[in-house]
C-alpha cells in the first residue's frame, strides 16, 4: 500500500503522465486536420450538400429521447458533426470514433481524458506536497544542529578564537543552541524561506490544476450574439439551460478601426469595396435587467468584461451584415455615414444616422438617410463569404421640416453624382465613408474554479522568487573544552551558491575587527 502511494508521487508516475499526455495532444493535432473554427460552417456546408436535410435528420433521431430541448441540441450538434466529417470530408468509421470518442475531439476540456488528466496531476502533486510537509517545515522552522566531528570535518570549516568573534559571525542570523555531551552547539541561519520555494512552487500547482479541474466539471462557456438594439442577447433555452435569471440587452455597439474611418471609405476603395481593414477595437454597450428594471449598464471591449452573479460576459467577434441577414434585422444595413457637404462654398463634415434626422449646423438645412444599395462580391476560399461593394445611399434634403430633394450618393469615387438642383444655397454632398450594422459576439462563462487559478499563480510566483532569489545562508558551531580545560570553537559554513566565497566573507569580516 505504501509503496502504491509512494510511486503515484515519484518521478517515474511523473513521465508516465507526461508520456500520456504527449501521446493524447498528439492525437489531437493528427485527428485535428479538419476541424472547422465554428459549427456554423459545419452546418453551411451539411445543408449545401444534402437535398433532403430534414429526412436525413428525422431518420437519424429516429427511437431517441428528443423531449428535453438540450437532448435535442446535442443530437443536432451529433448529426452535423457526423455527416460533415464521414460524408463530406470521407472521414472512417474507426477515425470518426476515435475522434468523438476516445479523444473526445470535439469537447476536449470537457472530456473524460483531460478530467482524468487533470485528476492524476493534482492527486500526485498533492501527495507529494503533504509528503515534504514536515520536512519543508522543519528545514524553515527549526534548527539544524550538526555534531562536532560533522562541522570538523567540513571542507567549509574555520576556527575562532572568542567568543567576541562568535559574536561578530552572529550578526544578522537568527541563532539556536542546545547542549549535547558538554558540547554546546549553534545553528545560524538567514533566508530560510529559501527551503519552502520549491514546495510553494508544487502548492501553487496543486491550486492551478484543482481550478482547472473544478471549471471542466462546474464551469459553464457558451456563446451568444445579437444585432444592435435587440432584447435578445440571451435566448430563453439559454437563460433556462444555465441558470440565468436576468436580461442583458445590447444598447450600441461600436467598431473602431486602427485607421480612424469606417469600415467602407471613399479614399480606400480601390480595395474593390472590400472594405478589409485592421480593427483597433470592439465595445459593447450592455445592459443587464433584472424584473423590468435596468440594474447595471457597463460598456465591455476585448479584455474589460461585464460580470453578474457570477457569469462573465466577454467581448467574442463582430460580424458586419450580409446578404442573408436583410431578413432577421429588417431593413437597416448601413448604421451610420460621413458625408461632407458644401453649402456656400463652405465645407461641412457630419455623421449621419440610418433614418435619423441629422440637422447641419449653422444652417436650415436637415439630412435623412432613407435608403441604401450595394452589390456583393462572393469570396471562395477557407473564409468563404461575401463583401460588400457599389454601395450607395439615399439622401433626403429636408429644410424647415419639409423634404426639398431627393439624392443618390455613391460611395465610389469613378461614379458621377446626381446634380443638386432646385437647392438654393446647397453647392454638393459626397459620401465619405460608410459603416455597416453590425452584430455583437459575446461568450458567457462561469469559472468556479478562477480563484483557486489565481491563488496558484500567486503561490507559484512567490514559490519562485523564494527558490531562485533567496540565498539562504547557514553556520553550524560547536564550542567545547577539551581534556585540558582550554577552550575551542569551530564553524561550517553551508549556503545555496557558493560556500567557498561566504567562508572568505567571514574570514575578512572577522580579519577587520581582530
Amino acid at each position: 500500500m505504501n509503496k502504491g502511494i509512494k510511486f503515484l508521487y515519484s518521478m517515474k508516475f511523473a513521465i508516465i503522465i507526461l508520456i500520456i499526455i504527449g501521446v493524447y495532444s498528439f492525437g489531437l493535432v493528427a485527428f485535428n486536420e479538419f476541424y472547422p473554427a465554428y459549427t456554423q460552417k459545419m452546418f453551411v456546408e451539411v445543408v449545401n450538400s444534402s437535398n433532403n436535410i430534414n429526412a436525413e435528420y428525422s431518420e437519424y433521431i429516429k427511437g431517441k429521447d428528443i423531449s428535453k430541448k438540450e437532448e435535442s441540441d446535442k443530437l443536432q450538434l451529433e448529426f452535423i458533426r457526423e455527416t460533415f466529417y464521414k460524408d463530406i470530408h470521407g472521414w472512417s468509421d474507426l477515425r470518426y470514433y476515435i475522434a468523438n470518442n476516445f479523444l473526445q475531439l470535439f469537447d476536449q476540456f470537457k472530456s473524460f481524458n483531460y478530467r482524468f488528466l487533470l485528476a492524476v496531476l493534482t492527486l500526485s502533486l498533492s501527495l507529494c506536497v503533504i509528503s515534504n510537509t514536515k520536512s519543508v517545515f522543519y528545514r524553515v522552522f527549526k534548527p539544524q544542529f550538526r555534531s562536532l566531528d560533522l562541522i570538523r570535518g567540513s571542507k567549509h570549516a574555520l576556527e575562532l578564537k572568542n567568543d567576541d568573534e562568535l559574536n561578530i559571525v552572529s550578526r544578522g542570523f537568527r541563532r539556536f543552541e542546545k547542549e549535547e555531551k558538554g558540547i554546546k552547539l549553534i545553528y545560524l541561519v538567514k533566508n530560510s524561506l529559501s527551503f519552502s520555494g520549491a514546495y510553494i512552487v508544487h502548492l501553487g500547482l496543486v491550486s492551478i490544476f484543482l481550478g482547472g479541474l473544478l471549471i471542466s466539471l462546474y464551469g459553464i462557456r457558451f456563446n451568444s450574439t445579437a444585432w444592435e438594439y435587440e432584447n435578445t442577447l440571451l435566448t430563453e433555452s439559454q437563460k433556462e439551460d444555465y441558470g440565468i435569471d436576468f436580461k442583458v440587452t445590447v444598447n450600441e455597439y461600436n467598431v473602431s478601426y486602427t485607421d480612424g474611418k469606417f469600415l467602407f471609405d471613399r479614399e480606400g476603395y480601390n480595395r474593390n469595396g472590400y472594405g478589409m481593414k485592421m480593427v483597433a477595437d470592439y465595445v459593447s454597450d450592455l445592459s443587464v435587467i433584472e424584473d423590468g428594471k435596468e440594474i447595471k449598464r457597463e460598456k465591455i471591449e476585448v479584455n474589460s468584461p461585464l460580470e453578474h452573479k457570477g457569469f462573465t460576459f466577454f467581448q467574442a467577434n463582430s460580424t458586419e451584415l450580409m446578404e442573408s441577414d436583410f431578413n432577421s434585422i429588417g431593413e437597416k444595413i448601413f448604421d451610420k455615414a460621413k458625408l461632407n457637404i458644401v453649402i456656400n462654398g463652405k465645407s461641412i463634415d457630419l455623421i449621419a444616422n440610418y433614418r435619423e434626422l441629422t440637422p447641419i449646423e449653422g444652417t436650415k438645412f436637415s439630412l435623412l438617410m432613407e435608403d441604401f444599395d450595394c452589390n456583393y462580391l462572393q469570396i471562395y476560399g477557407p473564409n468563404e463569404r461575401a463583401y460588400m461593394r457599389d454601395q450607395e445611399i439615399t439622401l433626403s434634403i429636408v429644410r424647415e421640416g419639409e423634404i426639398v430633394g431627393r439624392y443618390r450618393v455613391f460611395l465610389d469615387p469613378e461614379k458621377d453624382f446626381e446634380a443638386i438642383k432646385g437647392i438654393k444655397d446647397l453647392d454638393s454632398i459626397t459620401l465619405l465613408e460608410l459603416q455597416p450594422f453590425y452584430k455583437t459576439g459575446l461568450e458567457i462563462s462561469t469559472n468556479p474554479g478562477s480563484l483557486f487559478i489565481w491563488i496558484g499563480f500567486l503561490l507559484s510566483s512567490i514559490g519562485l522568487v523564494f527558490a531562485f532569489y533567496l540565498n539562504y545562508k547557514q553556520i553550524f558551531i560547536a564550542k567545547f573544552k577539551d581534556k585540558n580545560g582550554k577552550g575551542s570553537i569551530f564553524l561550517a559554513v553551508n549556503t545555496k551558491f557558493d560556500n567557498d566565497k561566504m567562508l572568505e566573507d567571514l574570514k575578512i569580516k572577522l580579519g577587520e575587527n581582530r
